[in-house]
């Protein structure tokens, strides 16, 4: 994760209310007055844009255009108001691969040797990026388990998703493509594409919660029904700061052919993350709860299915 230098730090954290030229990743300046500056963001107040947070993973460096009075002793006596933020070399350091990205891995393992025999394996990788005018995430999932060495789970999920942001506005809109597998379903493989609008409904400091809709376009392969098929989609996504320690995400997503309104389908899952350490690679507790539910399933196969684990995170 991109941090600021340590001394900065020091010297940056007592300085508020002085005007600031921010440099963001994205190539744009912004001149406005410094209200706050905490370990992961600022906060200004921009002369049109008004009340702005931005997120110090998104800045290059800023410059908060008064002299810092320091200790002599002290080595922060030679550091400028001038700070700059160390450069981001992506995913393994290889520079093109996820640069300025927010990165994370998870890995849930789970076994029992018995009478019977039993492996459960989950990982994920997710990438985001957020520079206020543009926000991505990109990511997997992938869940393997077998029973006296008979799978008896295989799935894999592949999606991205880009956001058009409008500082000033709490409106944007999106676009979602998604890939889904699964050995154990009635279709082999499915393609799933949304765009809509969405809305940001809470934002603060500890609560972001934001709703979506759209128009969903879905086909499925090796199914009885692999018709392309338009779905209305409605869903909500929240990231609620219990402590400085714990965090709860949120997501659900509903899905209803416009042809048979009434045959839903829900995605929903539910994150209680808890920070281990508090370092570069960041690792931590999560304890996840998945939930899927679909309308038209195989005669004898149930509607829905509740999956929940274990896992640690690790910050790339």
């Amino acid at each position: 994760m991109i941090k600021f230098i340590l001394y900065s730090l020091l010297v940056l954290a007592s300085v508020t209310g002085h005007a600031a030229t921010i440099k963001l990743s994205s190539g744009d300046e912004i001149n406005a007055e410094l209200i706050e500056n905490t370990d992961t963001h600022l906060r200004v107040q921009h002369s049109v844009l008004g009340e702005l947070t931005i997120e110090k993973t998104q800045i290059i460096s800023f410059n908060n255009n008064e002299s810092v009075a320091t200790e002599p002793q002290s080595e922060i006596a030679n550091i400028t108001s001038e700070t700059k933020i160390e450069s981001d070399n992506g995913l393994f350091d290889r520079g093109w691969v996820f640069p300025g990205f927010d990165r994370k891995f998870t890995l849930g393992i789970s076994g029992k040797e018995s009478n019977s025999s039993n492996v459960d394996i989950y990982t994920a990788f997710d990438a985001d990026y957020d520079d206020g005018y543009k926000r991505w995430d990109v990511g997997f999932r992938s869940n393997y388990s077998n029973e006296d060495r008979s799978s008896t789970d295989n799935d894999f999920r592949l999606y991205v998703n880009r956001d058009w942001l409008d500082p000033i506005s709490p409106w944007r809109y999106f676009a979602k493509a998604q890939y889904d597998w699964d050995q154990f379903k009635s279709w082999d493989y499915r393609l799933t594409g949304i765009v809509g609008p969405g809305y940001r409904l809470i934002k603060n400091e500890r609560l972001e919660l934001i709703g979506r809709t759209g128009l969903s376009l879905k086909k499925e392969y090796g199914s009885d029904d692999d018709d392309l098929e338009a779905e209305l989609m409605l869903g909500f996504n929240s990231d609620w700061k219990l402590a400085k320690l714990q965090s709860v995400e949120f997501g659900t997503e509903f899905f209803s052919p416009f042809e048979d309104f009434g045959e839903i389908r829900n995605l929903s899952h539910l994150d209680w993350i808890y920070k281990l350490t508090d370092d570069d690679r960041q690792l931590s507790l999560k304890l996840s709860l998945d939930y899927e539910y679909d309308w038209n399933v195989d005669p004898g196969d149930k509607h829905d299915e509740f999956i929940y684990r274990t896992s640690l995170v690790w910050e790339l």
